[in-house]
Parts: C-alpha cells; structure tokens; sequence
C-alpha cells in the first residue's frame, strides 16, 4: 500500500461526507487506503461512513481521546508506508496524493510533508512555520489572537515568506500532514500528553532531532475549514491550548535561559485563557443581539 489517509473525526458528519467524497473523487496513480477514527461522535458519522463509505476502515472510539491519540491509532492501524493525517473539515485537491507520494519518494531523509492549505475563498492558511524565538512566541501568544498583524506573530507564522516553492521548514499543520511511517514510529509516534494543539509541531521538533526532514510542497493542495471539531467545545478548548502550549515550551527551551520563566509563563498563559474565554463570550453575546432584532422584526410582521 503506498498511501493511508487517516482522517480524526468529532461531530463533523457533514465535513466528514465532503472531506471523503473529496478523497474519493481525487484522481490517483498512488495505492490508497481510507482510515477514519471516530472519537464518540454522536451525530451519526460512523453511520454515515459505514453506509456510503464502505471501502474506508473506521474505529469507532467510545470516549474522545483526542486529536494526538487518534493519529497514533491511525498510524498504528495504518497500511501504507506514508501517512496523510487529515482533520475532517479538509477537502483534497485533485492531484494532491500523487504530489505528497512522489515527494516523500524522492526526498528518503523527509520525515514528514505538508500540502499548501487553503481557506475555501483561496487564500493561504499559513500552515508551514518555524520554531518561534523567545521574543516571538510570547508576543504572538499574548497578541496574536487581538492584533494578528503584529510584526512578531507576522514572523512566527512566515506571512512574508514564499509560500509558491518546496522548501524545508521547522513544522508542518497537522490539519493536513503527510509522515513517513518508518520515520514518526522511530519517535514513539504523537505525544498523547497533548489533547488538541501543538501536537503537530512536538512531532515535527522531534523528528528533527531524529535528523529526518520537514518539507512544505504547495504543488499538493488541500482546503480546511478552520475548527469544525474544536469549537463545539470552545471553553474546554481554549483552555487545553494554553496547557499545550505550555508543555512544548517548557521542551522548546529546556536548556535555555528562558526556562527560569517558566512559572511566569505558566501564569501568563492561564490569564490568556481567561481573557479568550472572555473575548469569546462577548463575541458570542454579541452575535445574539444581531440576531434578536430580526427574530423579533419576522414576530412583528406575522403578527
């Protein structure tokens, strides 16, 4: 088997449809295998990949384990000697796997490639990144969800690099990450300490160490809708970024000044999740009152 497509799945049953009709319809010269572990969705996924989908192997989780977990059932699970990790709200370009597939071929040291990400209006999702520096990563945590456009979180996410050209990078989305078996099972796989977030780029940063390559290729090319599955449990979310946050800096510098910050950071980042908390919920509020007017206006004119 040359391909395993492994897509992680939570109560995203009509992404989930698109995302394998995609699959399915992408015109391949690659052997290809579908995967889908389901995390104890309940609004009829595995119902649905089972009908219509009857090729694709599903393992039907009874609890959420989490994103980490499920792609080290997949991989585990997995035929192919290359993995594409998918999340479940992406759609495959056609030509996509024969690209990932001839570049992983080639180039024997990747451990790992990743395919120019696109949101569905065609813009660049700035998947492929660098490990940020001190400066950058502080600055980008604290400001990068209120003022995007800052200069540190422009650098930490490569908005004015090429993203036109192959070229190797620090890491790579797991939203859309394809891995060379033999090079993500020498490092133990994911570390399942992480729950949801930054469990892609601990991977890429151990591989690394391993020697084995990390490569951005935008000839291969995949939509995303950005959390379909992460924000049906926002609260629950936000908090579990600031905890994986913290865990990978505190192996990111390890062995640097910085980590006599560490309880400091550790602080920063609770309080930024209460503010995003925050933000959120007046996002939200918000919303509601937008929406209560015209509610109130169609009363009005059936009265």
């Amino acid at each position: 088997m040359d391909l395993t497509v492994a897509i992680i799945s939570y109560n995203t049953k009509d992404l989930l449809e698109k995302c394998l009709k995609s699959v399915n319809e992408a015109k391949s010269s690659v052997s290809l295998e579908i995967v889908v572990v389901d995390n104890n969705s309940a609004d009829g996924s595995v119902g649905m990949v089972r009908e219509k989908y009857p090729e694709a192997k599903i393992f039907e989780n009874q609890d959420n384990l989490g994103f980490a977990k499920g792609c080290n059932q997949a991989i585990k699970k997995a035929a192919g000697n290359y993995v594409l990790l998918l999340n479940s709200d992406t759609e495959i370009v056609e030509g996509c796997f024969d690209v990932l597939h001839d570049f992983m071929n080639s180039h024997e040291n990747a451990g790992a490639v990743g395919p120019k990400i696109l949101n569905f209006d065609g813009s660049v999702q700035y998947s492929c990144r660098d490990f940020p520096s001190f400066a950058d990563a502080t600055v980008h945590a604290f400001l990068g969800a209120f003022f995007p456009s800052n200069p540190f979180s422009k650098r930490y996410k490569r908005v004015e690099r090429n993203h036109e050209s192959d070229q190797e990078v620090d890491w790579i989305s797991g939203a859309a990450l394809c891995l060379r078996k033999e090079a993500v099972e020498s490092i133990g796989c994911f570390d399942e300490h992480y729950y949801m977030y930054v469990e892609d780029m601990d991977l890429c940063y151990r591989l690394r160490q391993k020697d084995w390559g990390i490569y951005y290729n935008p000839k291969a090319k995949v939509y995303h809708h950005i959390g379909q599955s992460s924000k049906q449990m926002s609260s629950k979310m936000m908090i579990e970024h600031q905890k994986s946050i913290y865990r990978f800096y505190s192996k990111l510098y390890k062995d640097k000044p910085w980590r006599h910050l560490k309880f400091l950071i550790g602080i920063g980042l609770f309080f930024r999740g209460l503010l995003l908390i925050f933000a959120s919920l007046v996002k939200r509020s918000r919303n509601d009152e937008r929406r209560t007017p015209n509610v109130e206006r169609k009363k009005s004119g059936n009265a």
